[in-house]
C-alpha cells in the first residue's frame, strides 16, 4: 500500500528493502522503467530478484504501476530458473495487453482486491 504521498519510486525503494529483510538472501538484479498498456501506456517500474527459500533458488520479477493517485497495481511472476527469452516475451506481452478500466465503469472495493 502506498503511503499518503508516496511517489512510485519511493514506493518500489520502500518495498526491495523490505523483501530483503524478510527473504534470505534476496539480491536485486535490476530495475527498469515499463509501460503497461500498447493502447494508454502507464509508466512502470520493473523489478528484478533473486533469493533463495529451503535452499531453492527463486527468481522473481515485478512491476509497479501508479493507476490513480494513491493507488498501484502491481504485477509479479516466480520461477525457479532464470526467465527464458520466452518467458520475458510472455511478460512483455503480458504488460502490453492491459486495458485500463473506461472513466464511468463500476468500481470494485478495492479491500476485496487485496
Amino acid at each position: 500500500m502506498l503511503l499518503p504521498a508516496e511517489v512510485l519510486k519511493a514506493y518500489v525503494d520502500r518495498q526491495v528493502k523490505m523483501l530483503a529483510s524478510k527473504l534470505r538472501g534476496y539480491t536485486l538484479l535490476g530495475k527498469k522503467a515499463v509501460e503497461l498498456s500498447s493502447t494508454a501506456p502507464i509508466e512502470g517500474i520493473q523489478i528484478d530478484a533473486y533469493y533463495m527459500t529451503d535452499g531453492r533458488p527463486f527468481y522473481q520479477r515485478q512491476a509497479a504501476f501508479l493507476i490513480e493517485p494513491g493507488r498501484a497495481i502491481i504485477f509479479s511472476t516466480t520461477a525457479q530458473a532464470d526467465f527464458s527469452s520466452e518467458q520475458n516475451q510472455n511478460w512483455a506481452d503480458l504488460l502490453a495487453s492491459f486495458q485500463p478500466r473506461q472513466p464511468g465503469a463500476t468500481k470494485t472495493d478495492s479491500s476485496e482486491q487485496e
